[in-house]
């Protein structure tokens, strides 16, 4: 009865510590073996007295929540009333565990499996039958539990049944509660890749474009009377001359670009006229450029700009995640623990799991999209913190 008592003790205790929340790695292929002590509490219509016991258990965790297990067990217990003989109980058995709180170091679980046992009393023949068992238990995690191979503290109690009619020493179809504590050693765990840190080049901006030359037009100045009279005129004369409709443009708005010049380094000929990407083309012989070759002009211009507006928002981003950057705010440890689940369900992990070029909810977010595209195929932890 006080072994009884001590198991149940250490199923309170273990289950106490599943509010710690401590982080585990997922043990998806290991093998095991589980050394158990046991107390069994024999059936009432066993004429045997309560003794104990031992088990043997090899196992494989086919997922992070099931896992198969065959085991060995034996037993020898004192008749009542006392006939100077002795009760051997001798099993073997294949269950099958599911184990709850994936990353947790404290995990219950449930078993249930089937089995043959043999009756002996004394030296007599030994009587086999079929078992039936069920159970719950609690695996606690024993120092790292991220390593190839863990060690945990394992306690259990189940309930066995026997199918027969009469065993030797008189029983019918017998049953026994089983208390169980002991070890857990697992070998070949997977163990979590390191996150290694990338560094983040930053590209340097462009040197400023050199200033236009100055406006030399009369010498108004702008918004003036006088500099409005002007630029009507040349508005005038422009259209009179054929001005595209984008150089018309240009001047109805006070001509914002200076007159291309041959002295313009990135000025060149067009049918005899002088036209640029930074000026206002100017015929040479009485006639302005084609619209076509006016809306080229203005294209390149307009590229050139949204390159330069691209890199600008290239080296924003750059220094926005070097200060809100899931590493930065939360710290190497932490960004790679977050990091750790997205990579395991995220599309495109390289990139939606880095901990230097997103933040932490942003990572979250892929990590709770990548398990709803997952759906039931998805990690057991998905639905206990991204659901």
């Amino acid at each position: 009865m006080k072994f009884r008592r001590l198991t149940l003790i250490g199923l309170a205790a273990a289950a106490a510590g599943t509010g710690g929340g401590a982080w585990a790695a997922d043990d998806s292929g290991a093998i095991y073996i589980a050394p158990l002590a046991q107390y069994f509490d024999l059936g009432g219509n066993r004429h045997a007295k309560d003794g104990f016991g031992y088990q043997l258990g090899l196992g494989y965790d086919f997922t992070s929540g099931w896992a198969g297990e065959l085991a060995l067990g034996n037993g020898s217990f004192n008749t009542k009333p006392a006939s100077g003989k002795n009760v051997k109980l001798t099993s073997a058995t294949a269950d099958v565990l599911y184990r709850f709180l994936p990353d947790s170091t404290v995990r219950p679980y449930v078993l249930a499996g089937v089995g043959h046992i043999d009756d002996q009393l004394g030296g007599d023949n030994k009587l086999g039958t079929a078992l039936a068992e069920g159970g719950v238990g609690l695996l606690t995690g024993l120092g790292d539990q991220t390593g190839s191979t863990r060690l945990l503290l394992r306690t259990e109690a189940k309930y066995r049944r026997e199918f027969i009619d009469t065993t030797t020493y008189g029983a019918r179809d017998p049953s026994d509660v089983v208390f169980g504590v002991g070890l857990q050693v697992l070998f070949g765990a997977p163990t979590p890749a390191p996150m290694v840190a990338r560094a983040v080049e930053v590209i340097p901006p462009p040197p400023p474009p050199p200033p236009p030359p100055a406006n030399d037009q009369g010498g108004h100045k702008s918004g003036g009377f006088w500099s409005k009279m002007a630029a009507n005129a040349q508005y005038q004369q422009a259209k009179q001359n054929g001005a595209s409709d984008a150089q018309l443009e240009a001047i109805k708005h006070g001509g914002d670009m200076p007159p291309c010049r041959s002295e313009d380094p990135n000025a060149h000929l067009v049918n005899g006229q002088w036209v640029g990407p930074n000026c206002l083309s100017e015929p040479d012989d009485g006639h302005y450029v084609t619209d076509e070759e006016a809306r080229k002009q203005n294209q390149e211009l307009r590229a050139k700009r949204n390159d330069q507006a691209s890199q600008s928002a290239q080296e924003s981003r750059a220094a926005d995640m070097e200060s809100h950057s899931c590493m930065t705010t939360d710290g190497a440890d932490k960004a790679n623990t977050i990091a750790a689940d997205c990579q395991k369900v995220a599309d495109h992990p390289d990139k939606a799991c880095n901990i230097q070029e997103n933040s932490c909810d942003e990572i979250r977010k892929a990590t709770q999209k990548g398990c709803w595209a997952k759906g039931a195929e998805g990690p057991d932890w998905c639905l206990t913190r991204y659901n």
